[in-house]
């Protein structure tokens, strides 16, 4: 009974064995070191992956098509209530604030809440009533404040993003890109008070008579939950616009063991995917790219003269430029610079051009070039701008050249003033002399010559001679 039973089982797994027996496992065992894993495909119906330092794009899908942001949003929000605000400021809730509906930290009208702790509920929570009360208080109504939030979107580059409210909500003509909300993640994340809270898991602020005297909130971002390399930054849903993401990582430079920072975007991936295409989406742009450097904080890139300068300009980057590049792209890596057309006088610190990188004929990523120093105006743009203002001196040959002319101009003017004065004193001179000869006609005349100092008095004067020697008669 014993040998028939262990005879089937012995058949069985041998047939079993059989059966789950492949030519493909053959062919391409798991531990083959050569084995081609295929990616997951990412279900965002756009995204954008971007280096935070230098800007460029490292991957994209649909990058300029409109889209609803949902909370993401919240991240302008953040922005400009830094920028215009104080996070020590005391924000009083409106009824309207109060009421605003589903995600919220239940204020209620008339609580006082510190803008930084406003913050917090905003950015961790996505408190969509933390943001109305935001937007009163920093901008005085939401009208005004969005108003503002368009025009910073504007300022930084977010051409295709139009907001109509400061929490997300759903509204027809409340859209974005994914390529504007990378701009945006990009200014918000060089925001100390901002990069601090969105990293955080978890925060306490006060609470009311009604919730109780604090208030926990839980960041809705599960990918700092499960993979330490995030530190931002924003989740979003709305039934329109589907599950959004805005998420950070930092990872080390594998040549230089610096701290290197990338964003991605996700706007309307499928239901509970939105974590995991942004995490496809970093670890890949970090396995793919490795950054270089391309220019140190203060390089000089261009030295020359402007439209009125008095001195050379002098136009360098910005901060420490690393670009990351693929594979190939280093050997093929060209600048090309694009100075903007500028007068004097230029400020310290002012933007005057773009280095523009190129790789594989492409142009990759642009770096803004400011002022070194200030360039004042010269003396005659300053005098004559529609002459100066068309003339550079800097160059040896213009300096001389046009002090050569400034001193023939005042020459020729001094001329021309002698000449006015003299002209000016024979025409005084031709207008006397009628006066004088009907003075001395009106005089009384004397027979006798007019004595000397002596009292005697002095002969007549000797007739003159005529040509011919004989004195006149």
């Amino acid at each position: 009974m014993i040998s028939r039973a262990a005879s089937f089982l012995a058949a069985f797994l041998i047939c079993s064995s059989a059966l789950s027996f492949t030519p493909s496992a053959v062919a391409q065992p798991a531990s083959a070191p050569n084995a081609v894993v295929t990616p997951a495909p990412i279900s965002a119906v756009t995204y954008v992956v971007m280096d935070l330092d230098s800007g460029r794009i490292l991957d994209a899908r649909n990058p300029d098509k409109r889209m609803f942001p949902a909370s993401t949003t919240k991240t302008m929000t953040g922005l400009l209530a830094t920028e215009k605000g104080k996070l020590t400021d005391i924000l009083r809730a409106s009824p309207a604030a109060a009421a605003t509906g589903e995600s919220g930290i239940g204020l209620l009208a008339g609580e006082n809440q510190t803008l930084a702790d406003l913050l917090r509920a905003a950015m961790i929570r996505s408190a969509n009533d933390a943001c109305v009360d935001i937007a009163e208080g920093v901008g005085g109504s939401q009208q005004k404040f969005v108003a503002m939030m368009n025009a910073r979107a504007k300022e930084l580059g977010a051409n295709n993003t139009h907001f109509v409210n400061p929490h997300g909500l759903h509204d027809p003509n409340h859209f974005t890109t994914a390529r504007d909300l990378a701009l945006i993640g990009q200014a918000v994340t060089r925001v100390d008070f901002l990069n601090q809270i969105a990293r955080q898991k978890s925060a306490e602020i006060g609470g009311n008579w009604k919730i109780g005297p604090k208030r926990l909130l839980l960041n809705r971002n599960k990918l700092l939950w499960r993979w330490d390399a995030c530190d931002g930054l924003k989740t979003g849903y709305t039934r329109q616009a589907g599950n959004c993401l805005v998420a950070t990582a930092t990872m080390p430079d594998p040549t230089t063991g610096k701290p290197w920072r990338l964003i991605a975007v996700t706007l309307k991936s499928t239901a509970g995917s939105s974590f995991s295409d942004g995490e496809r989406l970093l670890e890949r742009a970090f396995a793919k790219y490795r950054p270089q450097q391309v220019g140190a904080d203060g390089t000089t890139m261009w030295k020359g003269q402007i439209k009125g300068g008095a001195f050379p300009l002098e136009a360098v980057t910005v901060g420490q430029a690393r670009l990351p590049l693929g594979n190939g792209e280093a050997a093929s890596l060209g600048e090309k610079l694009e100075m903007r057309d500028l007068e004097a006088p230029i400020v310290k610190g002012d933007r005057v051009g773009d280095a523009v990188f190129w790789a594989n004929g492409k142009p990759i990523v642009r770096f803004p070039l400011v002022a070194a120093s200030d360039v004042p105006e010269t003396l005659l743009a300053k005098t004559v701008p529609a002459v100066g203002q068309r003339v550079s001196l800097w160059e040896p040959w213009k300096r001389w050249g046009s002090l050569f002319l400034l001193g023939l101009g005042a020459l020729l003017a001094a001329f021309f003033v002698a000449a006015q004065r003299r002209a000016i004193r024979r025409r005084r001179r031709k207008r006397m002399r009628p006066v004088e000869a009907f003075e001395r006609a009106s005089l009384p005349r004397s027979s006798s010559p007019a004595p000397n100092r002596s009292g005697a008095r002095r002969p007549p004067p000797p007739p003159s001679p005529d040509r011919r020697g004989r004195g006149l008669r």
